[in-house]
């Protein structure tokens, strides 16, 4: 491997240099020809169309969040997001270092977490899930921990 000087702001440039591998060219060849020889009735190089799977249509359940303003539904960054058996949004929002819950409806339930280190509390919380015992987990970044 050798290295190309990069000027300053941008990227160092890596660049290698390998004899080829006549193992590889011989496994590559082989490959290339069995899946020539596997075209079906059709043939070799004859395209086949593929339908997609039907897509059902999505719906709004509920709209939670806003632009601007002050309120429970206002997030600095949403670091994670999981709907809950029960039917309850739970929002992460790292900026404020805490976890919103909302009802189903989305209305407003409570608030989960604070700033710091100690129990219960985040520094950067995302990746929101459901442990095998039900409590609610949440990735807590900024202090290295679930």
């Amino acid at each position: 491997m050798t290295r190309r000087p990069s000027s300053p702001g941008s990227p160092l440039a890596l660049r290698t240099a390998a004899p080829p591998d006549p193992v590889s060219s011989t496994l590559l060849l082989s490959t290339l020809v069995l899946f020539w020889g596997c075209g079906g009735s059709e043939g070799p190089g004859t395209a086949v169309q593929v339908t997609p799977p039907r897509v059902d249509t999505l719906r709004v359940v509920a709209e939670i969040g806003a632009f601007e303003g002050e309120g429970p539904d206002v997030f600095g960054v949403v670091s994670g997001v999981f709907g809950g058996a029960e039917g309850r949004i739970y929002v992460a929002d790292a900026q404020a270092s805490e976890v919103r819950v909302f009802e189903p409806d989305g209305s407003f339930a409570f608030t989960v977490g604070g700033q710091g280190e100690g129990p219960g509390e985040f520094a950067s919380p995302c990746c929101l899930n459901r442990g095998p015992d039900g409590r609610l987990w949440v990735r807590d970044r900024g202090n290295a921990r679930y």
